[in-house]
Formats: structure tokens, C-alpha cells, sequence
């Protein structure tokens, strides 16, 4: 199969991959090569016995596109086990029946809430702060939350896009909303409620530890009048954490 990567989370993938095949990931690694030149003898006998080294150094990277290829193969002898594919045999399985911790493949339509706005919500949690934000950078989130909606599952799925590991630009994603993709997700719960918030600016947005936000010198309340609401769907909606996506 010849995969276009919209995102990879190599983190989860090699951490998973391990605990599948018993090997431990290999990072990047240096190799060196040596290489030796006699140096001839003239005529006049100069240069007898010398010889020259010339050492190359090449790292070598993860092929991490070959590597997922080959965990989603091996993915194929736990199939009804610890993993469900949702995508050849969406007959066999229900997603409310699937157990936490279980990874899922599944064909479905990427979308992100119309709410939400990372570019806006940037420039909004600025604007309504006085004070210097480099002390609180850090705890800034830049996660992107997403729905999947697939005609293979009843429910609704959920999850966040870690901007680091994702293939396609922010402003791509764009071309990729409606359109169907694959999704090979873990299962972390599902929320049986008629409304279920996906996504909450103090938690997913601003991770500051409530004892911080109280001696923090910034008004909570004056972050969410600016414009910068939850945002929430209607339920059962069964929250995922996103491995991979792609096309």
C-alpha cells in the first residue's frame, strides 16, 4: 500500500511497535567508514611505505513511514484481539465494544470545529494579557482537536493532533476536511452523554496548574469573555488518541 502521511505520531509508534514485536525502537545512528591508500613507490624510491586514512561519518535515520508499514502488518495477528480493523472488517466489530486501551483502524472523514481557531485563539489569548507571556509559554498547548465521523462506527470519534508530528502544514489541513482518510487510533473511552465538550481553553489550551492559575497575575474569567468558549458536540462520542493518519 502507498501511503501520503498527513500525520505520524512516531512516539506512540515506536513505543507501540515494541511492545508488539519485543524490540527495543532504534533512534538515529552514526556509522564510519575508514578508508586506506597505499601510496606507490616512485623510481627514485620516495614514499616507500607510506599510506594515507580518510574517515567518512553518515547518520543514519529511522525510515519511520517503512517501520509503520511493518507495524500494521504485524497489527494483522492480534486482529480481534488488541486491535479491530474497522476498515475490512467493519461487520465483525462494534466501537462501544471495543476495550480501552485497544488500537483501531478505521476509514473516516476528517473535520476540525469551525470553532476552533489556533491562529485566533493565539492572537485572543495575547490581546487580553497585560503581562509578559514568555512566563507562561511554556504551558501553552497548541494541540489541535479533531472529529472523526466513519459510516463503519456509530459513534462519533475524538481526538488531538500534536503539531510536531504532523506531515501536512496546520493551514493543509484544510484540504483534507470532508475528504475520507484512514485513522489508526487507541481507544481511551468512550462518553455516553448527549453533549460532550471536546475541548476546554484552561485544560487543552492553557495547562496551567490551578495553583498557578490562582497566583497567576491574569484574569481567567476575562480569557473566556474574549471569545474563547469550550467547544462540544453532541454525544456518544468515544475519545482516541490519533497515531496516524493518512490517505
Amino acid at each position: 500500500m502507498f501511503r501520503s502521511f498527513i500525520y505520524l505520531d512516531t512516539e506512540k509508534l515506536y513505543s507501540y511497535k515494541s511492545t508488539l514485536d519485543g524490540k527495543m525502537p532504534s533512534g538515529a545512528r552514526s556509522i564510519s567508514k575508514t578508508t586506506k591508500k597505499q601510496i606507490g613507490i616512485s623510481a627514485s624510491g620516495a614514499g616507500a611505505g607510506l599510506s594515507s586514512e580518510n574517515t567518512t561519518s553518515e547518520t543514519i535515520k529511522p525510515n519511520s513511514y517503512y517501520d509503520y508499514s511493518e507495524f500494521e502488518k504485524n497489527l494483522a495477528q492480534v486482529e480481534g484481539e488488541s486491535y479491530f480493523d474497522f476498515v475490512q472488517n467493519s461487520e465483525k466489530y462494534a466501537l462501544e465494544n471495543v476495550l480501552q486501551m485497544s488500537l483501531v483502524l478505521i476509514c473516516g472523514k476528517l473535520n476540525i470545529p469551525e470553532a476552533f481557531d489556533l491562529t485566533d485563539i493565539l492572537n485572543k489569548f495575547k490581546s487580553s494579557f497585560s503581562q509578559d507571556l514568555t512566563s507562561i509559554e511554556a504551558f501553552i498547548s497548541k494541540d489541535i482537536p479533531i472529529i472523526i465521523d466513519s459510516d463503519d462506527t456509530k459513534l462519533s470519534l475524538t481526538g488531538k493532533l500534536n503539531p510536531q508530528f504532523l506531515i501536512a502544514s496546520y493551514d493543509a489541513l484544510e484540504e483534507y476536511i470532508e475528504q475520507d482518510a484512514y485513522f489508526l487510533c487507541k481507544m481511551e473511552r468512550i462518553e455516553r452523554k448527549d453533549t460532550v465538550k471536546i475541548f476546554d481553553p484552561l485544560k487543552d489550551f492553557l495547562k496551567i496548574p490551578r495553583s498557578m492559575r490562582r497566583q497567576a497575575n491574569f484574569d481567567i474569567d476575562g480569557f473566556r469573555e474574549i471569545g474563547v468558549d469550550d467547544i462540544s458536540i453532541n454525544g456518544p462520542v468515544a475519545r482516541v488518541e490519533v497515531i496516524a493518519i493518512y490517505k
